[in-house]
């Protein structure tokens, strides 16, 4: 829904409740995303561009926020890490204890 110029998405907190946020927000958290789920597995920026096809600027400013990938961009990173489309987003709106436990979770470290 676009409310004064800005674009509003409802999402679903873990709990399941509803709760709006921005397009912005969405991208912010896209990024922390991608950042989190490659610093979690160890891997620097030039492995993920050798394995995703993506060039290692490109993917810095996704990760920085700066760019917002394509969908064929966020499906390339996805597939590389072996995780959803949406887990990058809720790895980016969750606290670091709760992200932690999800990747350990997603990537078989439980």
């Amino acid at each position: 829904m676009k409310i004064n110029g800005t674009y509003f998405t409802r999402l679903f907190d873990k709990n399941f409740e509803e709760f709006e946020t921005t397009e912005e927000e969405i991208a912010k958290a896209f990024a922390k995303g991608l950042k989190d789920i490659r610093k979690y597995k160890n891997l620097t920026l030039k492995q993920v561009a050798e394995g995703t096809d993506i060039p290692f600027p490109t993917i810095a400013r996704y990760e920085s926020g700066e760019n917002i990938p394509s969908v064929i961009q966020a499906f390339k990173l996805s597939y590389f890490y072996r995780i959803e489309i949406n887990d990058i987003f809720k790895a980016g709106y969750i606290d670091d204890e709760s992200e932690e436990q999800l990747f350990d979770e997603l990537f078989g470290k439980n």
